[in-house]
């Protein structure tokens, strides 16, 4: 499909806390009485959920700090290392309360859009092929808020906006999130004749057609992947080897048709946020031209020779000290001629490290190096590992390879260490990694926003 610009379109309702304003208009009645078309309100909701990534750049780089890979230095803000590496994140701040309220503002708009003349009035078809799609994306938005909370749960929106929803603990969020893409992908198998999105998604058709029903349907069940590797490796309550079965039938529908020796450009294909620096939408990648960000030592040391990831570092015209901490290389996205860079919601190299994972859950050591050379290949153009022999050679492999091939795409590497229990002391007192001290509380989650906890009287417990 065409593609088209990512502006907003449509005017969102406000949310406090993860409730909405009841007495909000309706976004369908927002221009002289006319409802809106399907395209409005389609653009709108991308764009907010483009917003809630891309605003600033935390949902691409905090879990990059968190994860000792990363450092953003300021000289007038000591945040991004005070509360990450002395302290824990306040939640009050824009570092404690990142990567919440703006997830769910884009998913009541996706809630919404069900009610609307512009979609109501859709054939059958479409309906389910529009519902498999956005039910997808909202999906993905909660993932996105689940790997910054973890262990400490989430909320899932109720249709009424005026109510207040519990927060899950992490084994409810997750099979809840889980059944909202099994709802997703039995619309999208629904659809009928229904095969492509009857408006344009911006950023779903740039590496690989993701505006398809079966570009969705990978989309979908790539989510679906992850999400069941998340269940099945959870410390509060595993889903074991029912888990990692589900994973892989998910992964391998993902990945179906995948070249035998998947190169760079495949391994780079899924849905994209699409950014635009350019007036009138001036909305630049968050990433593009902040001369804070880089790369730690212990980063730097660990690539291996001849990775050809390393050509993605570069030097930075203005090395970086504050707070103790300096670096003197960042990486590519980064750079100022980055601002109209793409960034991943998820693509095909995490695809095949979590089917690597999936495997590894069933004992399949073959399986799972298999997967993980598809990227070790793919990308670093290494040679092959040969088979493991060890669950821990797997998850080691499975480490270095979500590190160099995902940094600054996410919480993706910090995500393997919290699920593995690799993110200890003896990790952070490696050499040429960042470290606060004695005190330094290895903060793997963000807290609950002060702004949740008030709308809740306090009680953010998880249920």
């Amino acid at each position: 499909m065409r593609k088209l610009s990512a502006a907003f379109g449509a005017v969102l309702v406000l949310a406090t806390a993860c409730m909405d304003n009841p007495v909000s208009p309706s976004r369908d009645q927002v221009v002289a009485g006319s409802p809106q078309s399907l395209q409005t309100l389609a653009t709108g909701i991308l764009g907010a959920t483009r917003a809630a990534t891309g605003t600033v750049a935390w949902d691409f780089l905090y879990g990059g700090i968190d994860a000792r890979d990363v450092l953003r230095l300021d000289p007038n803000d000591n945040r991004f290392t005070q509360e990450f590496y002395v302290t824990t994140p306040d939640p009050s701040s824009f570092v404690g309360s990142a990567s919440w309220q703006r997830y769910y503002i884009a998913n009541r708009a996706i809630i919404n859009l069900y009610d609307q003349p512009a979609f109501t009035t859709l054939a059958a078809g479409d309906q389910a092929i529009t519902r498999g799609f956005f039910n997808t994306v909202k999906a993905l938005n909660y993932i996105k808020v689940f790997e910054t909370r973890d262990s400490l749960g989430i909320a899932l929106m109720l249709k009424e906006p005026s109510a207040l929803p519990p927060i899950l603990c992490k084994p409810s969020a997750l099979a809840g999130i889980s059944a909202l893409l099994d709802s997703a992908y039995a619309d999208l198998t629904a659809s009928g004749t229904s095969t492509d999105l009857p408006f344009t998604a911006a950023g779903f058709d740039l590496h690989g057609d993701y505006t398809t029903k079966d570009g969705i349907i990978r989309f979908n069940r790539g989510l679906k992947g992850k999400v069941e590797i998340l269940r099945a490796t959870s410390r509060q309550a595993s889903t074991g080897t029912a888990g990692f079965t589900a994973a892989l039938a998910a992964l391998d529908i993902a990945l179906a048709g995948a070249p035998a020796s998947p190169d760079a450009a495949f391994l780079a294909e899924g849905p994209y946020y699409l950014f635009n620096s350019a007036s009138p939408e001036s909305f630049p990648n968050p990433l593009g031209g902040d001369t804070k960000i880089g790369l730690t030592d212990n980063f730097l040391n660990g690539y291996m020779a001849g990775d050809l990831r390393q050509a993605n570092v570069y030097t930075v015209a203005n090395p970086q000290q504050a707070q103790g901490y300096s670096f003197t290389k960042s990486y590519v996205y980064t750079k100022g001629d980055q601002l109209n860079r793409p960034m991943a919601m998820i693509r095909n190299a995490e695809l095949y490290l979590l089917r690597a994972e999936a495997k590894l859950g069933l004992n399949d050591l073959p399986g799972a190096t298999a997967d993980v050379n598809a990227v070790h290949v793919g990308e670093g153009g290494l040679a092959k590992y040969a088979d493991f022999t060890t669950r821990d050679q797997a998850i080691a492999a499975l480490n270095y390879e979500y590190r160099y091939s995902l940094v600054l795409e996410g919480w993706q590497h910090l995500s393997l260490l919290r699920r593995y229990g690799l993110l200890t002391s003896a990790y952070v007192n490696q050499a040429g990694t960042p470290n606060g001290g004695a005190g330094d509380p290895l903060n793997s989650v963000l807290p609950i926003p002060v702004a949740e906890v008030t709308a809740r009287n306090g009680a953010t417990a998880c249920q």
